[in-house]
């Protein structure tokens, strides 16, 4: 018995790793403006900057044209 379906391919996983980069990335300015909203807690602030410190590395080492538009989005 052999099975007909077809395993995700290449294109497929790229596919799924360029979603979760986008949502990863596009997540970051509403959860700033929550996190703000909040009133700073902060259990919620270490979370957050744990989890958005790669995103933050990056924008810190980005030329200024790129940091001043990623922060404009975050306003």
């Amino acid at each position: 018995m052999t099975s007909d379906r077809k395993k995700p391919g290449v294109a497929f996983w790229a596919t799924v790793v360029v979603v979760l980069v986008a949502l990863y990335v596009a997540s970051c300015g509403p959860v700033h403006c929550l996190y703000r909203k909040c009133g700073h807690p902060q259990l919620l602030g270490e979370t957050i900057y744990a989890f958005y410190f790669p995103f933050g590395f990056v924008i810190q080492n980005s030329p200024p044209r790129i940091r001043d538009r990623i922060e404009k989005y975050h306003e």
